[in-house]
């Protein structure tokens, strides 16, 4: 309060100013201010406001008040002003961050069938499979009606072969070849060896001429013939040759007991008679005097006849090998 009555004037002269000034500081200023809900000033002893929120000297008056009052209540609502013009489109933002996979969502309904499509390109064949297990074993068919036999073709000539099944066997059952075979001054065979086509040979010692009324050495070992030729005979001798020089062996090619050498195919192992005559080995194509076949009707039998040919000479025992070719249709042979 004033000091005196004196000064009063000047008290209410001050606090006037100082409430039009206090009016005039805009809100932002007094934003700036502390809210302490106090608010001083200075008033000089004139009436002058010294300024706001100082320190006052004795001689001057310092003023406080609080400026403000209670809060009243709320307004009413305002009107909605209108809306403000559409802002400009901003720039586009950056692209955002891939998000998370998703749950999978439910199954949908089946869709309906569509049209065929096209047929596709062949593929490539693919490698062949393995075998299949074998099915099982289908019924016997019917016979079937007999056929035409057919005629010979091709040059049906077989070969023939045989002899004395070596020396295991061919000694222990006395079937070898040996000086016993022949030994009249003529050099006609008197004990001679007989061998028949697969390997049979007659046994030693048992004459056959003139021909027994039984079985003989030679009717042991010939076998049937379907008819056709004979020839091309081929004989060897192991394990070694005829004999010394001047020894010899013949064998000859039979059709039942004709074994007569000056119609039938013979050829001779020897060691001078004949020259070029091979030691161990002979060959009817190739001996001279030799016929070049021997024909055969169907049933005659077939043998070769071996033996001794030169009288007064020794010869080796040894086993034979033979074989000749034997064509079934004549005009096959050769």
């Amino acid at each position: 309060m004033p000091q005196s009555f004196r000064n009063a004037w000047r008290w209410l002269l001050g606090a006037s100013a100082a409430a039009m000034l206090i009016a005039s500081i805009s809100p932002a200023a007094n934003a700036q201010t502390p809210d302490t809900g106090i608010i001083a000033i200075c008033v000089g002893r004139n009436g002058r406001i010294l300024g706001i929120g100082q320190k006052c000297n004795k001689n001057n008056f310092r003023l406080k008040w609080n400026i403000p009052g209670p809060q009243g209540p709320q307004g009413p609502q305002g009107n909605v002003g209108p809306a403000g013009a559409p802002g400009a489109v901003g720039p586009t933002g950056s692209q955002g961050l891939v998000g998370g996979v998703g749950m999978t969502g439910p199954m949908g309904s089946m869709g309906l069938t569509g049209p065929a499509g096209a047929q596709g390109v062949t593929g490539v064949t693919g490698p062949t499979g393995d075998m299949g297990r074998p099915g099982p074993v289908g019924p016997t068919g019917m016979m079937g009606p007999s056929g035409v036999p057919a005629g010979l073709t091709g040059d049906n000539v077989e070969i023939l072969s045989g002899g004395t099944l070596g020396s295991t066997i061919g000694s222990g059952a006395l079937i070898q070849l040996t000086t016993d075979s022949g030994d009249s001054p003529t050099g006609a065979p008197t004990f001679p060896l007989y061998m028949g086509p697969g390997n049979g040979a007659s046994g030693e010692g048992i004459t056959s001429l003139p021909p027994a009324p039984v079985a003989g050495p030679q009717t042991s070992v010939q076998v049937p013939t379907p008819g056709g030729t004979a020839f091309n005979l081929v004989v060897s001798i192991a394990p070694s040759n005829a004999g010394p020089l001047g020894s010899d062996y013949t064998f000859v090619l039979c059709n039942e007991a004709d074994c007569d050498i000056t119609t039938n195919p013979f050829c001779v192992i020897g060691n001078d008679k004949f020259p070029g005559n091979d030691l161990t080995a002979c060959s009817s194509r190739f001996q001279t005097g030799s016929a070049a076949a021997k024909d055969y009707l169907p049933g005659d039998t077939l043998s070769i006849q071996a033996f001794k040919s030169e009288a007064n000479i020794p010869t080796n025992t040894v086993d034979v090998r033979w074989s000749l070719d034997y064509a079934i249709a004549p005009a096959s042979a050769f």
